[in-house]
């Protein structure tokens, strides 16, 4: 009788397996009848159900992992939609979008917000001291520019809620960043993330085909005769190459710095790949931010005796025999692109806007709606576009507060960089080396480039917070160190010789 009714219960739970499988088959084929989009949904989340099974035991990190990651995919839905169709010039952004970023950054402020109210969390929630202010009331000045100036004030909220996501993600980051572990996820994830874009740039340039993860197809710009340069997963080569030249100085750095040869492959592999797809976009401000940050990476790791003259000479070496390789591109992009011809009545535009509105801007957003009013009469129809320079664009739509309070903050995190450099522990001092060249980098092609792209924004907002990490981890390693020190009256000589041992290691 027992057996029976066993038998009975396999065959119920048989049954409602192979009704689940029918179900899943019916919904994968009818998904697939979507497009490009559905297939990208289906396998992706296929993807990141399995990893959140795979890491139950590190489910938190693997969101921070996740969330990261997501940022270069900018696969979301619009739910409200407001293209301005009569312009060359489009704003920052055409509206309110839900990303996967912000359903994964929600289920980790909600995992964050149960584990406080059980006293399981931090005890106390870290504000971030300056850097969080000044990001703050940068937030806050353009919205009460933009509420007084704004022509269109939909742009300007727009971008508005844009800032206050990127400031949700970076005061998560700012305070689930404690320790190490949590360091080193956040570090990986912004390589993985733009390994993994520029992989698939070099596969778009060698295939020929500029698909996006929407599934449209991205055709070439002035009659295509600056040749094919690869868009990758969102379709603006502009954004995908500034994305990746900020986090390649930091594969240089590990790779100039790590004594183990498994790992300095490893490196090698990633700031190739990673300097493959930069090349792959042509984008020539993104080459000079390469140029200059590699520079600032080889000085620095010279200069604070992380690596000997011999290896920089190596990597000197490797460097010319890459872009050896890589000349027909540079060539290319240089001879058949243009010469800048268009920067210069751009320039006149943002100035003449700047001149009328420098105390408050004319809103974020709202550059491209007021163009024809400050373009030269004698190019009005030729040059109507978004001035190529981060500086004046900044300048143009949050006027002097904007300006000042913004470079405030990517100053305050250079510094806070420029400090990791000097510190003892060395993944803090590695990754702070890299990202300052980063930032070091992209001073110049802020001349020459919009540098104000969504996603290289939110990858700012990581960044942001890793300069925090980078503090408050030194602070700890600092504390630590005194606490180990002998003078301290602990039995600590033991713990000051790890602390010691620990500068020219990985651990």
């Amino acid at each position: 009788m027992n057996g029976a009714a066993s038998t009975s219960k396999q065959l119920k739970w048989l049954l409602l397996a192979c009704l689940a499988v029918a179900v899943a088959g019916f919904g994968y084929v009818h998904g697939l009848g979507l497009g490009w989009r559905g297939a990208v949904v289906l396998h992706g989340g296929a993807l990141f159900f399995l990893g959140c099974a795979l890491f139950m035991h590190e489910l938190r990190l693997f969101l921070v992992f996740a969330l990261i990651f997501g940022i270069a995919l900018q696969f979301h839905y619009y739910i409200v939609y407001e293209p301005l169709k009569t312009l060359e010039s489009q704003p920052f952004i055409s509206g309110i979008t839900i990303d996967v970023v912000d359903l994964i950054l929600l289920a980790l402020y909600a995992h964050w917000a149960v584990l406080l109210s059980l006293g399981k969390g931090a005890l106390r929630i870290r504000f971030g001291g300056g850097l969080s202010a000044v990001f703050l009331l940068w937030i806050a000045w353009c919205l009460f520019a933009s509420l007084w100036k704004s022509k269109d004030l939909s742009y300007s909220f727009f971008e508005w809620v844009v800032m206050l996501k990127a400031f949700f993600l970076y005061f998560y980051l700012l305070n689930n960043t404690s320790n190490r572990k949590d360091f080193k996820v956040v570090v990986f994830a912004l390589l993985a993330s733009n390994v993994a874009h520029a992989f698939y740039m070099i596969m778009q340039y060698v295939s020929g085909q500029n698909y996006t993860l929407h599934g449209e197809l991205v055709r070439g710009i002035r009659g295509g005769y600056e040749g094919f340069r690869a868009v990758g997963f969102f379709g603006s080569w502009d954004a995908a190459s500034a994305m990746m030249a900020q986090v390649f100085p930091i594969g240089l750095a590990y790779f100039l710095a790590t004594h183990k040869s498994a790992k300095r492959f490893a490196a090698l592999v990633v700031t190739g790949v990673v300097l493959v797809g930069i090349f792959c976009a042509k984008v020539r401000a993104s080459y000079m931010a390469v140029f200059v940050s590699s520079a600032a990476v080889l000085a620095l790791a010279m200069v604070r005796g992380r690596v000997s003259r011999e290896r920089v000479g190596r990597a000197m070496l490797g460097a010319a025999l890459v872009l050896i390789l890589l000349s027909p591109l540079v060539a290319y992009r240089f001879l058949y692109g243009t010469a800048g011809e268009e920067r210069w009545p751009l320039v006149e535009t943002a100035t003449s806007m700047i001149k009328a509105n420098w105390v408050l801007g004319v809103g974020l957003g709202n550059y491209p709606i007021n163009i024809t009013d400050y373009v030269p009469p004698a190019l009005r129809g030729l040059w109507e576009y978004t001035v190529h320079n981060e500086y004046l664009l900044r300048m143009a739509e949050t006027g002097i507060g904007g300006f000042l309070l913004y470079y405030t903050l990517v100053i305050m995190v250079t510094t806070r960089l420029w400090r990791g450099t000097r510190s003892d522990d060395w993944w803090i001092n590695v990754i702070s080396v890299g990202l300052f060249a980063a930032m070091i980098g992209s001073i110049l092609p802020r001349l020459v480039s919009f540098y104000h792209y969504l996603n290289l924004f939110l990858q700012f907002a990581v960044i942001m917070a890793i300069a925090q990490a980078v503090e408050t981890l030194g602070s700890q390693t600092a504390e630590q160190a005194a606490d180990a020190s002998p003078v301290s009256g602990r039995s600590g000589t033991a713990k000051a010789a790890a602390l010691a041992h620990r500068v020219p290691g990985e651990t």
